[in-house]
């Protein structure tokens, strides 16, 4: 269900498994990968805690995702830490090297982001179009659209099929206002219900370029469909509040 990107699904079996195998470090982990990409980061953290607990051989590992949670849940200070540790138990972990990258937030040089990234390419260099998702995703949080545009090229030039880059390839073209261009991977990309942060981003970049009825559209999918991920939520009271509709806008931030 996880590799089919049936969040939701993988969400219930994974909760089980870890109600009856409570001691599994695998599953308690991939439950917070669940909770990662459905917008739930304040879930995640204390499994991944107890998965570093119950298997501290993968330290580095458990410590990267939960920068990955930190950073999700805004704590950059917190997600930075722990990134560093990460690198300092394993130098050779992508996912470290990736969210080293956001040091640039606190002062760092975009060059030395730079480097993060390509440290993290060399060392995912035959595990396909991944870490350059990640890699463009940060550049997306450094303000870097063009670095990010190429990321995603690069994502989909190693993983021709990956729907993930098709979709956020669309994102950074909308923001750029190459709608055709964009609809285009958009299209590539087939059914969005795996990615629900990609699909919430995609909402804001409609919404940037003007497109509020596709942007709403896809905004009120996501709240039907993963009630708990409240950045949704809080993304079309925004939109709605821009459009006058300050009733309906004020419902939704009361139950965000």
């Amino acid at each position: 269900a996880f590799a089919a990107h049936d969040l939701v699904r993988a969400e219930a079996i994974f909760s089980r498994v870890v109600e009856r195998l409570p001691g599994s470090a695998y599953a308690r982990a991939m439950l917070a990968l669940c909770y990662l990409q459905t917008g739930q980061a304040p879930r995640a953290i204390p499994h991944l805690e107890l998965a570093l607990q119950l298997s501290p051989e993968l330290g580095d590992h458990y410590t990267a995702l939960l920068g990955d949670a930190r950073l999700l849940t805004g704590d950059l200070d917190a997600a930075l830490a722990a990134y560093e540790e990460a690198a300092r138990m394993n130098p050779e972990n992508p996912t470290a090297q990736i969210g080293l990258m956001l040091r640039a937030r606190r002062g760092a040089s975009l060059a030395e982001a730079e480097a993060h990234a390509a440290r993290a390419r060399e060392i995912t260099l035959d595990k396909g179009g991944g870490a350059q998702l990640n890699i463009g995703r940060n550049w997306e949080r450094l303000g870097e659209i063009e670095r990010a545009r190429v990321s995603y090229q690069h994502a989909l030039a190693l993983d021709p099929d990956s729907s993930l880059a098709h979709l956020n390839l669309a994102i950074v073209l909308a923001r750029f206002g190459r709608l055709d261009e964009s609809g285009r991977h958009l299209e590539a990309a087939g059914s969005l219900g795996g990615d629900p942060s990609a699909r919430n981003r995609l909402g804001v970049a409609y919404a940037s370029t003007g497109q509020t009825e596709r942007a709403e559209a896809i905004l009120r999918e996501l709240i039907s469909e993963y009630p708990d991920y409240p950045s949704p939520r809080r993304n079309l009271a925004a939109l709605l509040r821009r459009q006058g509709r300050i009733a309906e806008a004020t419902e939704l931030e009361e139950r965000s």
